[in-house]
């Protein structure tokens, strides 16, 4: 049996850490979202409930949210240890970023016939993933 070339022992080294890593804090911003969406979701349907229109009820619920987030994330999510002057101007960009793509396509939604409060139930899958990877490349890096 020939011995393993260094390159793939590194490759497969790299791929196993960065998969324990991914699976770790993963798994840690899955849970923070759980309950950041619960969260948010609830401020956002109370605020529909109140006559407050969708966009509004969005603006709120992401307020209310981030703050949420950034504690969650940071201190347990993925443990960041750097300057948190740094960190939250980043963590409030990508969360901008996402809230605007939230926007743009629950408008959307909404506009061909949806239900705003089952459309923001669509959007949050794409934001959490977008978020995720914001967050976890450059908002606590």
């Amino acid at each position: 049996m020939e011995p393993t070339p260094p390159v793939i022992k590194s490759c497969t080294t790299y791929l196993q850490n960065a998969s324990a890593l991914l699976l770790g804090s993963g798994v840690r911003y899955a849970l923070v979202g759980v309950l950041n969406t619960a969260v948010g979701y609830a401020v956002f349907y109370l605020c529909l409930r109140l006559g407050m229109g969708h966009l509004v009820s969005l603006a709120l619920s992401y307020a209310v949210g981030v703050v949420h987030s950034f504690l969650w994330n940071r201190l347990w999510t993925f443990k960041a240890q750097g300057a948190v002057a740094r960190q939250v101007p980043r963590f409030v960009v990508v969360t901008g970023l996402t809230f605007a793509l939230n926007a743009a396509m629950l408008q959307g939604l909404v506009h061909v016939g949806m239900r705003p409060d089952l459309g923001q139930l669509m959007c949050l899958v794409v934001t959490t993933v977008v978020g995720y990877f914001g967050h976890r490349l450059w908002s606590f890096r």
